[in-house]
């Protein structure tokens, strides 16, 4: 069993449903799996970023400017050290993830970090409905075990030379301690970014599956429907 950390608002109703769905998926397929209290309180965010001398990079998305970026890259930040200070490696989700395979089996081929979705949610070159139907018969197919270099090598930020590839999403990953050690080495010299940011290919090796360990809840089913329920605002 690997320890696995949901993270939600406890103060969201929907955020709350989303990760007790998680949760019970997630012990039902055998993982050692707890919600985590996130971050969004503003004050508490600034302290945070005080006490660990952390700037926020300007050119990193939306994070300089939206308070829930900033809540979200804190709370994977707390994580990271998590990792560290159990010496061993876990699983970091989001309430909007629902695991659907135990990836206990591939934890000892991760180096650094590994994405458990195989596929992409959503793809802004193609039809929206359409290719959410192909995302559910693509993670619903039979599961091929193991890992690889994470599939997407596009520069998705545009521009960002400082971070290289980054996980589309931090919705579902695992972290070894040798990874979550650079990746907050990376943000304490080059400062926050948005949490899938940080996961880029200039402070770790970038891995992700060769089949869908852990998919985008369903309930999102549409880039309107992740807009208007987002809780980064």
């Amino acid at each position: 069993m690997i320890r696995t950390y949901i993270i939600h608002l406890s103060d969201n109703e929907l955020s709350l449903r989303l990760s007790f769905e998680a949760l019970r998926t997630a012990r039902s397929l055998g993982y050692d799996a707890e919600c985590f209290e996130g971050v969004q309180n503003r004050q508490q965010i600034a302290e945070y970023l005080l006490n660990y001398r952390l700037i926020v990079n300007h050119k990193g998305g939306d994070i300089a400017t939206n308070w829930g970026t900033m809540g979200c890259f804190v709370s994977h930040h707390k994580l990271w050290r998590r990792a560290v200070e159990l010496d061993e490696p876990i699983v970091i989700m989001e309430h909007d993830a629902l695991p659907l395979h135990d990836c206990t089996n591939i934890v000892s081929d991760v180096e650094h970090a590994c994405h458990l979705d195989r596929f992409l949610p959503f793809n802004s070159s193609e039809d929206p409905v359409k290719y959410f139907k192909k995302y559910n018969e693509r993670t619903t197919a039979k599961l091929v075990p193991g890992v690889e270099s994470y599939p997407y090598q596009d520069d998705f930020y545009h521009g960002m030379d400082l971070v290289g590839t980054c996980f589309r999403g931090a919705y579902a990953y695992i972290i070894t301690p040798a990874g979550a050690r650079r990746v907050l080495d990376f943000v304490k010299t080059n400062g926050a970014f948005p949490a899938d940011m940080c996961l880029c290919s200039n402070a770790i090796a970038l891995q992700g599956t060769k089949s869908t360990y852990v998919r985008l809840n369903p309930f999102f089913n549409d880039l309107e429907t992740q807009r208007r329920h987002t809780t980064r605002k």
